[in-house]
């Protein structure tokens, strides 16, 4: 993620998502930070909570002390999500947070990964900036419905979307690939790019249930890896779900290799 990517993803939450920033500072120095906000996406009115605190600067109560402020700002919320890398989890389970899932961070060099051709000889492959933003609002809408224990973004708007994702200066629409039919695209793979670094991240691949099983992830996310080496990226990652059994082998055919582990835990209020 690039430092316009961060400050756009902090500049563009709207209002409902009641975004709060907190920072911890030594000798004029952010030691540490934390937010919360609104999963305004979402109609079951959770949350998200998010604690980083320097690792020499930790277990002088910062975290709590941040954490604390954070879950008080989502006070209504019923479920709150928190997301930790290996070394956070007994942070987060010490103050009532349960393990819900556990994700997988995969990378590959795309300068190796050899080149995969569409097998349906309905679809062609071509770059988002050929693409209508409304139409790949749809896939991304449809298929993200089946992203395992992901709550639908059933709330989300066009609007919000194509600020949010579209015009992120991260995404780089000419890496980023649809499958397409009869003119409609039907399967995307989105690749955002850190050129300066030689770095890249899949942040979503997904195809409409009725044009699965015909190699179309496969094909999407192999164009877009070629797009990226013809640029100079040296490694992209991804992350899934360790229970998203399908991407998981689409990803193994491609090269990828495990990179790193996060995990993501729940404090829901509602529990007796």
């Amino acid at each position: 993620q690039t430092e316009a990517g961060f400050r756009h993803r902090y500049d563009t939450a709207p209002a409902e998502a009641r975004l709060a920033v907190w920072v911890a500072e030594a000798a004029g120095a952010i030691i540490g930070w934390s937010t919360s906000l609104l999963r305004y996406e979402e109609s079951d009115g959770s949350a998200s909570v998010r604690v980083a605190v320097l690792p020499a600067q930790r277990r002088r109560g910062l975290g709590s002390a941040l954490l604390e402020r954070a879950l008080e700002h989502v006070s209504s919320a019923p479920k709150l999500f928190a997301y930790t890398g290996e070394d956070d989890r007994a942070f987060a389970e010490r103050r009532g947070f349960r393990l819900a899932w556990t994700s997988s961070v995969s990378a590959v060099d795309p300068r190796v990964v050899e080149s995969c051709g569409v097998e349906d000889t309905e679809s062609v492959v071509c770059p988002m900036t050929e693409m209508d933003a409304k139409l790949i609002f749809g896939v991304d809408v449809a298929a993200s419905r089946d992203i395992p224990h992901e709550t639908p973004q059933d709330q989300l708007t066009f609007d919000q979307w194509k600020q949010r994702r579209w015009q992120h200066p991260d995404l780089d629409l000419e890496l980023s690939q649809a499958a397409c039919v009869n003119g409609r695209p039907v399967a995307i793979s989105y690749l955002s790019a850190d050129y300066e670094s030689g770095r890249a991240m899949n942040s979503f691949t997904g195809t409409l249930r009725a044009f699965r099983g015909r190699g179309l992830a496969r094909a999407t996310k192999a164009a877009a890896l070629a797009r990226a080496a013809e640029r100079g990226i040296a490694i992209v990652l991804t992350d899934n779900h360790d229970t998203n059994a399908a991407m998981l082998a689409v990803n193994r055919r491609l090269g990828y290799r495990p990179f790193a582990k996060h995990y993501t835990f729940v404090l829901d209020r509602r529990a007796k």
